[in-house]
C-alpha cells in the first residue's frame, strides 16, 4: 500500500516505444496497475492498464513488442481540476 501512496503521473509515464514488458515492470512497481505512454513531448498518447497486457498476450503479442501495439488509444481524460461529479459523469457516460 506505500507504494500505491508514494508513486506519482512521472511514475508510470513511458515513451511510446516502450516494450510490453518494460511496462509491465512500471505497472509492477508502482502497483498503480497503468503506464501512461507518452510521446517526445510529453503528451499522452494511450493507456495501458495489466488487464491490456493480459488480453495482449493472450491473443498472442510479443513481450517484447511496443507497448503501443497492446495499449488504450481511444481513451477520455479530464483536466486535474475537475470535480468528482463531473468525472464520474464523464466516465459513465462513456460505458
Amino acid at each position: 500500500m506505500k507504494r500505491l501512496l508514494q508513486a506519482s503521473a512521472s511514475d508510470i509515464k513511458v515513451s511510446l516505444s516502450t516494450s510490453v514488458l518494460d511496462c509491465m515492470k512500471v505497472i509492477d512497481r508502482t502497483g498503480l496497475a497503468t503506464a501512461l505512454l507518452c510521446d517526445d513531448n510529453g503528451r499522452l498518447k494511450a493507456v495501458l492498464t495489466d488487464g491490456d497486457v493480459r488480453r495482449y498476450l493472450i491473443d498472442g503479442g510479443d513481450l517484447h513488442g511496443p507497448a503501443q501495439a497492446a495499449a488504450t488509444t481511444n481513451f477520455v481524460s479530464i483536466e486535474p481540476n475537475t470535480d468528482r461529479a463531473t468525472a464520474l459523469q464523464i466516465m459513465l457516460a462513456r460505458r
